[in-house]
């Protein structure tokens, strides 16, 4: 388990995932729940589905020649 973020307030947190809660797209995971006080961590972890090959940025490192345009948009080049 990694470590999501943490934020000083709390209330910022609960708004950040109260929005997460009720955003349905194909580009974002959905909100699977939060893990508090954990005695490792010192604040929240947001939980999601695993990622085989990591977040958006791990896989732009492993793959430089990625098209980041189409790894964020969705979009696919397609011949015709």
């Amino acid at each position: 388990m990694r470590e999501f973020f943490q934020l000083d307030s709390h209330q910022g947190f609960y708004r950040e995932i109260v929005r997460w809660k009720y955003i349905s797209h194909p580009n974002v995971l959905p909100f699977l729940g939060v893990l508090e006080k954990l005695p490792s961590i010192h604040g929240f972890c947001i939980i999601n589905h695993w990622l085989e090959n990591g977040d958006i940025l791990g896989y732009i490192k492993m793959k430089p020649e990625a098209n980041r345009f189409q790894l964020v948009s969705g979009h696919q080049n397609r011949q015709r």
